[in-house]
C-alpha cells in the first residue's frame, strides 16, 4: 500500500495487475511504475519477471497461486546470472501465468 498525495490510499498489487492487463507497452508501463530512484538501472526482463510473480501471488483464486517452493525457485532463478538460463528454468518450474502474458514465459502447473 502507500499514501498518495491527498491522502488516497492505493493498493500497489492492483496497479501491477494494470500493468499485464495488454500485452503491448508493458515495458514502459512497469518503468513508470517502478521508483524512479532506481534510474533504470535494473534488467527489465527481470523486473518483468518479478512483477508478474506478484501478480501470480494475488490471484483471486488461491488454487491458481504458487505454492512458496515455486516462489523460491522463481526468486533464486532470477540471482542467476543468465537471462537464457533464467527463462529455460521458469518455463520448467511449474507456475502459471498465462492470464499475464509475460515476456519471460512461466509454464503451468
Amino acid at each position: 500500500m502507500t499514501t498518495k498525495d491527498k491522502g488516497e490510499v492505493v493498493m500497489l498489487w492492483k496497479d501491477i495487475w494494470k500493468i499485464f492487463d495488454q500485452e503491448e507497452n508493458r515495458e514502459e508501463r512497469l518503468r513508470k511504475w517502478m521508483d524512479p530512484k532506481l534510474d533504470n538501472y535494473y534488467p527489465i526482463d527481470y523486473a518483468l519477471s518479478l512483477a508478474s510473480l506478484a501478480v501470480n501471488c494475488t490471484a483471486d483464486k488461491s488454487l491458481s497461486r504458487p505454492t512458496i517452493a515455486e516462489i523460491v525457485l522463481s526468486l533464486s532463478l532470477l540471482t542467476q546470472p543468465s537471462s537464457s538460463t533464467l527463462e529455460r528454468s521458469l518455463t520448467s518450474s511449474g507456475l502459471d501465468i498465462e492470464a499475464t502474458q509475460i515476456v519471460t514465459s512461466i509454464a503451468a502447473r
